[in-house]
């Protein structure tokens, strides 16, 4: 009774095993197998009110990992504002990641590489304020990445040996009146390097919608969605490498995926109706994409049912 907080230890033993065309006869094929044995524990405080808190600590000790680390943090408390808990939330990680193997060797037919990369080192540190008189969320956060390993313009795996800073801001607000709700979430980001790490400036999604019961057992909910983010520098996607890349090609955004729907749940059984894309009716030009050369769906009509069998 005396112990206020959860402990846990853990050992973890990876056996990884990989299979590469050779590089010294042609159609051969060589294995590699390593090993990566991982020690850690957990610390974490799940009730009462005043003070909560999850601790969590790794360290590769032995094999491919070895010097690898991971610790991450967070800890929540609150206030009493006239019967209402406000809730403020403190989290934070610091890493030091070893390169994976086919990040440093991979060979195929259309790519073929043997590197060696140095520790990507990763830090962050944010918060969350939660006022339930409003219903408001706000998210703040900066990391800071050093030696990060990504895909350029030309499709080669690289890393930046400098560090790269991006700041995140986001702000959850829902409304509620009667049968109306409206939530809305609203992010800004900003990256120090875009040609590393781009992002788009601002994201926006909002969902209106009217949600009610019929003769107390169906519930209905009709209303529009939508996503929205400006315009930026998308990462492109190689199939050949299975993988995302920094394109400096073709910018992607400045272009809302909106969807009218309808949905209605009976006991155990949920059927919707949407609208799909509604927006590319009306909006010109149609770019409608997720990823440069990767369009969404145009406007289309889909129809559902799910039935859950569990009783």
């Amino acid at each position: 009774d005396w112990v206020k907080f959860g402990l846990t230890a853990f050992l973890e033993y990876d056996l990884r095993q990989y299979s590469m065309i050779d590089s010294t006869s042609s159609g051969r094929r060589f294995s590699h197998r390593e090993n990566a044995v991982t020690i850690g524990g957990v610390l974490s405080k799940q009730q009462g009110e005043n003070f909560l808190f999850n601790i969590r600590a790794d360290m590769g000790v032995l094999g491919a990992n070895l010097g690898e680390f991971r610790a991450s943090g967070t800890i929540e408390t609150g206030f009493e504002i006239a019967g209402k808990r406000t809730t403020l939330t403190a989290e934070a990680y610091l890493k030091n990641l070893r390169p994976k193997y086919l990040q440093e060797h991979y060979h195929s037919k259309y790519y073929w590489w043997d590197k060696e990369w140095g520790d990507t080192r990763r830090v962050y540190a944010g918060g969350k304020l939660f006022i339930p008189f409003t219903n408001t969320t706000f998210h703040l956060g900066v990391e800071n990445i050093q030696n990060y390993i990504y895909f350029d313009r030309d499709r080669n795996i690289t890393q930046e040996n400098g560090s790269v800073q991006i700041l995140s801001a986001r702000v959850d607000q829902n409304l509620h009146l009667g049968v109306f709700h409206w939530d809305n979430q609203l992010v800004y980001q900003t990256s120090s390097n875009e040609e590393v790490i781009p992002v788009p400036l601002l994201s926006v999604y909002s969902n209106m919608y009217l949600k009610t019961k019929i003769v107390n057992e169906l519930t209905l909910q009709f209303g529009v969605d939508a996503h929205y983010h400006t315009s930026y520098y998308a990462p492109g996607y190689e199939p050949a490498l299975l993988q995302f890349y920094n394109q400096r090609e073709k910018q992607v955004g400045n272009y809302p995926i909106a969807t009218i729907y309808a949905n209605m749940h009976l006991k155990q059984t949920r059927f919707f109706v949407m609208y799909y894309n509604a927006a590319s009716t009306i909006w010109k030009p149609r770019e409608y994409f997720s990823l440069p050369g990767y369009p969404v769906n145009p406007s289309i009509i889909k129809l559902g049912v799910s039935v859950n069998l569990h009783n």
